[in-house]
């Protein structure tokens, strides 16, 4: 087969990841994400941190509610950038995103990690 470049998909082939549970089971996700090339992939970094609302200081008046309520919206925002479909029965909004990130750090960082690997290794396999 030829290699042929500049033929971007608009999504990666659908991707599974699974997650240690709460409750001790182990949970899994099919998503499909969004088609980024390394370039595209840094630029929607630097674009998140563009677009990020300056947090507190961490200092010893710093909170840790705020510190992790800001780490679940910054990856509810990464995860709304980055999901194009998946089969989970959550709304792919920040909101919805920010939500799961709370509630399911395993998962959130599940999909966070898989999708990075994707985009700045190519790996799509084991």
């Amino acid at each position: 087969m030829a290699i042929k470049l500049g033929n971007r998909p608009e999504t990666f082939a659908q991707r599974t990841v699974t997650f240690p549970m709460p409750d001790g089971t182990t949970g899994k996700i099919k998503y499909k994400g969004v088609y980024r090339t390394r370039t595209d992939f840094g630029e929607m970094l630097d674009q998140m941190n563009a677009d990020k609302e300056d947090g507190p200081a961490v200092d010893e008046k710093t909170r840790w509610e705020q510190l992790f309520s800001q780490g679940s919206e910054s990856n509810g925002r990464f995860l709304a950038a980055a999901i194009k479909t998946w089969d989970a029965e959550i709304e792919l909004d920040v909101d919805s995103l920010t939500q799961f990130s709370d509630e399911l750090p395993g998962g959130a960082a599940a999909v966070l990690e898989d999708y990075r690997q994707i985009c700045l290794n190519g790996r799509l396999g084991n």
